[in-house]
């Protein structure tokens, strides 16, 4: 015949049987298994959108092609260019401004040629 341990037990399966049979007969119990049908449509409704949403974002950044789509910032060695240009004009910019010394010892010096100046006006009046 075949493997007993496998053959199922008659009465226990009628008993399992009456029993969902009167479940399914009690109005509160058939209403809970609506209300839980009425919450998993919900939930798998709303599983959808968010599935939606999810696969419209990674389209956005696949594009579609198998290929990440990253943004444009240009070549690294054009931002290498444009770093030394502005350090250049940085160092024309220091080059040509005075420092606080140095203007202080150029206002020194006019002063000083201020005062020899009028000394020798007024020896020559």
């Amino acid at each position: 015949m075949g493997d007993f341990s496998r053959n199922v037990d008659v009465e226990k399966l009628i008993s399992y049987s009456d029993d969902l049979v009167a479940c399914l007969r009690s109005k509160r119990d058939v209403g809970s298994l609506t209300q839980c049908l009425e919450h998993s449509a919900a939930l798998q409704s709303s599983c959808d959108s968010d599935f939606g949403e999810v696969q419209r974002l990674v389209q956005g950044v696949w594009g579609g092609k198998g290929k990440i789509n990253k943004p444009d910032f240009g070549h690294p060695k054009d931002y290498q260019k444009k770093i030394d240009a502005c350090k250049q004009k940085t160092d024309e910019a220091k080059s040509e401004a005075a420092t606080d010394a140095e203007i202080n010892f150029l206002e020194k010096e006019l002063e000083e040629e201020l005062q020899r100046e009028q000394m020798l006006r007024k020896e020559l009046r």
